[in-house]
């Protein structure tokens, strides 16, 4: 049975449940510890055993789903019809769930990606000359880079993805730092979620004509520095082949297998 959490006991009932597991559903975590119930674009539901143990925690925000599972002891069949009622844009996971339930869901318009969660390891420091941090009239440009990406844009729609950074960045749950071409906006790196103990390096995109240049690197180098120096724990989520080499230069270590199922909404 899946159950929606509409009671604050359960914010505290869902953290136990995670424990320690919080690197398996990092947004989902990072999420609920910044938010619990209270933001209206947030929706929690869990899914019960026939003895009342859960057995999956679910989270959408905006068009975007989450599922965690400790043990891998859902009903998938009654998972995949909830996802299937809900429509979501994306569904994000460890990649044995994720897998499963692409596999069970009996429909041919999803896609799926699978990647790998990475924690910082170490760092190297570049020169910080032409990095700044945006400004909230530089978020519509910051998302159309994003959203014109092939690979990062197909799952979100423009305004929802520039409202989304601008929220997170306005609440102190984000940030964003860029490298411009005299008004032209060439790389972003940023975090797309983060708390006192934890922060998710997200949105690393360079414009296709100044790639190969090292700007992503000093951009990635300079966001990871800060964090670590406010004690922080860094993770990101890496699916693109393309994007490994970098991450692997730059200090992060796998510690999770993650997957994406997505509707490419620039076909629909």
């Amino acid at each position: 049975m899946i159950v929606e959490c509409l009671d604050k006991k359960y914010e505290k009932i869902i953290e136990d449940y995670i424990g320690d597991n919080y690197y398996k559903c990092i947004y989902l975590y990072l999420d609920l510890k910044k938010y619990g119930f209270s933001n209206n674009n947030i929706k929690t539901w869990i899914q019960v055993k026939d003895n009342k143990e859960i057995s999956t925690v679910i989270l959408m925000y905006y068009t975007g789903m989450h599922v965690f599972s400790i043990k891998h002891d859902y009903n998938i069949k009654e998972l995949c019809e909830f996802v299937k009622r809900k429509r979501p844009a994306m569904i994000c996971g460890e990649k044995t769930i994720i897998s499963n339930i692409y596999n069970n869901l009996d429909t041919s318009d999803y896609n799926i990606e699978l990647g790998w969660v990475r924690e910082l390891d170490y760092i190297e420091s570049f020169n910080r000359d032409g990095i700044e941090k945006a400004k909230e009239e530089d978020f519509y440009q910051i998302a159309k880079l994003l959203y014109e990406d092939e690979d990062l844009g197909s799952s979100y729609k423009l305004e929802e993805l520039k409202n989304q950074m601008y929220e997170r960045n306005k609440e102190k749950y984000a940030r964003n730092y860029i490298i411009r071409n005299e008004d032209e906006i060439i790389c972003h790196a940023g975090t797309g979620a983060e708390n006192e103990k934890v922060a998710m390096l997200s949105y690393v995109i360079t414009n296709p004509k100044f790639r190969n240049k090292g700007y992503a690197k000093k951009l990635c180098s300079a966001v990871c520095e800060d964090l670590i120096k406010e004690n922080k724990k860094v993770y990101l989520i890496n699916y693109s082949t393309e994007s490994t080499a970098l991450y692997d230069k730059l200090g992060f270590k796998i510690c999770s297998e993650w997957g994406k199922i997505f509707l490419n909404l620039k076909s629909n």
